[in-house]
């Protein structure tokens, strides 16, 4: 039996330079077809409503709203008060509320609950509600 080697066809093995770079370029081409081609799963814009009312007003806040905390405050705390509408939040419903001067915001379930502090937030175990707890003066 005789050996050519100078045949013009080359054996293409998994470790052969052809074979590697052909196999990038597919799955390359795979990863973008599955990216293109995947799921979304945002939020989807028909699941709301939209409207425009030219006729209404704004509603006066300087008379009949409540004050919470003035501007000039430092370490100061709310009492607990009401939303006004219940608010799901981890999925647990919150209908209270009592924030600081500090910019921290804590969310209650009852108007019996604790109000937050005003100063330092850090004792609060990792399960309480707190929003913008990186807050502060």
């Amino acid at each position: 039996m005789e050996n050519n080697y100078n045949c013009k066809f080359k054996k293409t093995t998994f470790f052969s330079k052809p074979f590697a770079r052909n196999f990038k370029l597919l799955l390359f081409a795979f990863l973008i077809a599955l990216g293109v081609g995947g799921n979304a799963w945002g939020q989807v814009i028909t699941k709301y409503t939209f409207s425009n009312n030219t006729s209404s007003s704004l509603t006066d806040l300087s008379s009949g709203a409540t004050a919470l905390l003035s501007g000039i405050q430092d370490d100061a705390a709310t009492a607990v008060t009401t939303i006004g509408f219940d608010f799901f939040y981890g999925g647990v419903r919150y209908s209270h509320f009592s924030a600081n001067s500090n910019g921290q915001f804590q969310l209650h379930t009852t108007s019996g609950a604790t109000a937050i502090g005003s100063a330092n937030i850090s004792s609060y175990t990792a399960s309480t509600p707190i929003l913008f707890p990186m807050s502060g003066d």
